[in-house]
């Protein structure tokens, strides 16, 4: 899987467990997705630095700069 559709595999992934603004309205209720993909891509930027600082202790070179690319390519959604 390339750098940048594991970047999109991720994000998608979190936006799938965060749920929507509800906000009530007088004729029901709307969902509000604003800043949604925003949130989703910062949740997900979080986890690959986690892991790249993971590999980075115990010294996995070639798997941290698959990562890096991951992390750029977040960057650019």
């Amino acid at each position: 899987m390339t750098p940048k559709e594991k970047a999109k595999e991720l994000v998608e992934k979190i936006m799938l467990k965060m749920p929507p603004e509800i906000i009530p309205t007088e004729f029901g209720c709307d969902i509000k997705l604003k800043g949604y993909t925003k949130n989703a891509i910062q949740c997900t930027l979080i986890a690959v630095d986690e892991v790249i600082n993971y590999l980075e202790v115990d010294g996995f070179s070639t798997q941290i700069n698959y990562w890096r690319e991951v992390k750029q390519d977040l960057e650019k959604l």
